[in-house]
Order: structure tokens, then sequence, then C-alpha cells
């Protein structure tokens, strides 16, 4: 005699309205392309002040990898907690500085911090 699996048995789940209270998931890099949105607000900082806006694709990259590099010492306790926008904030300061751009106006670079892009 064979033997004939049999699928597992699952309980039904009551999905209708109502039913799941809260749903969680990461938006970037899946649905959202931050890196190039940031490049794309950079590139715009940049143009307004007069400078070349050419460079905005490595800025953004400078940018997001300090960014990471911040964080993950925050998380080590390397550093005082912060908020994500000062977070931000020093990580463009950073490779700004890093990269040798000058030119950006305080109001804007606080703009660029803030996330919105």
């Amino acid at each position: 005699m064979v033997g004939t699996a049999t699928p597992e048995r699952r309980p039904v789940v009551d999905w209708s309205m109502g039913a799941i209270e809260t749903l969680v998931f990461d938006v970037l890099g899946t649905v959202v392309d931050e890196t190039a949105s940031v490049a794309l607000e950079v590139e715009a900082a940049m143009a307004e002040a007069g400078l070349d806006p050419r460079g905005e694709a490595q800025l953004a990259l400078e940018w997001s990898r300090r960014l990471d590099l911040l964080i993950d010492r925050v998380v080590a306790g390397e550093e005082p907690w912060r908020s994500n926008d000062a977070l931000r904030a020093v990580a463009l300061g950073d490779a700004l500085d890093a990269m040798e751009i000058h030119g950006l106006d305080q109001a804007r670079l606080d703009d660029l911090a803030l996330g919105d892009c």
C-alpha cells in the first residue's frame, strides 16, 4: 500500500475589513527609491545656489553612507541618541565637507536634512 500525503489543515482566517489592525512594511528601497529622491533634491539645491549640480548622485551616496555609519555608531552606543533629522544634518555636513562643496545656505541645508525629499 502506498501512503498519500494529505495537506496540513490550516485554520481559516477571516480577513474581512476590520480584522487587520496594523500593517507594517518597509518602503525604502522597495517602493521608494530614496537615493534617487535625495539626489534630485540635492541637484535642485546645488543649482539654486549656483553650484555645479552634476555631483548630486555622488553627494547623495556619500550622505547616505555617512548617515548609515552614524546610525550604526548610535546603535552601538558610541554616539548619543539624536533625532533622525539631527543625524541627517550631521551626515550631510560631513559629506559636504568631505566633498569640499560650499555655498549652500543654512536654510536649504536644514530643508534637506528634514528628510522630506
